[in-house]
């Protein structure tokens, strides 16, 4: 992957992505099939397999407290209590109140350590 120029870049290629990729995994845990995954997360079934199969998504470690986040956001999702689109904006709020897009954003980009662009 080309060294990201921005935040906001990171968030959409690598932060996203692996949320996508985590609540996909969950929802196939429980049994789903990757036409219903497909479906609750607005994305093709090939991205759903290759969210599954490790092929599509950068392995970022995210918090012990934003996981569980995914995790109650995917059995939302799966019981029709909301939408993907709600969802991954919580999400995403909680990884910045808690600086997580840093990590990433040190990663993926040209960013300094000491870096305060987003807060």
């Amino acid at each position: 992957m080309n060294i990201l120029s921005t935040p906001q870049e990171v968030e959409v290629w690598v932060i996203i992505p692996a949320i996508r990729s985590r609540i996909a995994k969950n929802l196939s845990i429980s049994g789903l099939k990757y036409r219903e995954i497909a479906k609750f997360l607005d994305i093709t079934i090939p991205a759903v397999s290759q969210y599954i199969n490790d092929k599509r998504a950068k392995k970022i470690k995210f918090s012990k407290e934003v996981e569980e986040i995914i995790k109650t956001s995917s059995e939302k999702i799966m019981q029709g209590e909301s939408t993907i689109r709600y969802e991954l904006q919580k999400i995403l709020s909680k990884i910045k109140e808690k600086k997580e897009t840093c990590v990433a954003c040190g990663t993926y980009s040209n960013t300094k350590k000491d870096c305060d662009i987003c807060y």
